[in-house]
């Protein structure tokens, strides 16, 4: 509760995501945020790719670049 609304209200968004709150919140993000820096960090990040390391009893067995689906700070 420390956003201020029940447990009640956190578990149902759409009773708190109403068409105002959207609207201010996508106001702020294009004061915040360029939309030219938005695209290019979405096409940067559409390529994102991690090598991930495969090893047995602590023998390394495979390695295989995959898509990186985690959010890099």
């Amino acid at each position: 509760m420390t956003a201020g609304y029940s447990e009640s209200m956190a578990n149902h968004p759409y009773k708190i995501e109403t068409t105002d709150v959207r609207d201010a919140f996508a106001a702020l993000m294009r004061q915040a945020v360029p939309p030219e820096r938005l695209a290019k960090t979405i096409a940067e990040g559409m390529g994102a790719t991690e090598t991930k390391f495969f090893s047995h009893e602590g023998v390394g067995q495979d390695s295989r670049e995959v898509a990186q689906f985690r959010i890099v700070h």
